[in-house]
């Protein structure tokens, strides 16, 4: 298993590409294939986006050799650290109040 090894999103679209162009897909027959909109796997191919729960997810479903660097990415990479809740701070003080 690569959860030893950090995959960050760089990581991970670089083997998700390998595969679009091991099939030789051009970006609208590939996210077709993932059954994504066309617009998002553009906007992520050109890192106008990063990786997200909708594509995770047709990853999963369509290329079930990649279960591993997903799982990775999720706990180690870029996604899991972009998607920690914010952490509260409570304060002695009480909030200040526009009048």
């Amino acid at each position: 298993m690569t959860n030893s090894v950090t995959i960050n999103n760089s990581t991970l679209l670089s083997k998700i590409i390998q595969k679009q162009n091991a099939e030789g897909l051009n970006d609208y027959a590939f996210a077709d294939k993932l059954i994504i909109e066309r617009s998002t796997w553009t906007h992520i191919r050109l890192g106008r986006r990063k990786i997200g729960l909708t594509l995770l997810r047709a990853i999963l479903r369509t290329y079930p050799e990649l279960t591993d660097d997903v799982i990775a990415f999720m706990h180690d990479g870029d996604y899991s650290q972009s998607n920690k809740p914010p952490k509260l701070t409570i304060s002695s003080q009480p909030a200040p109040v526009d009048l």
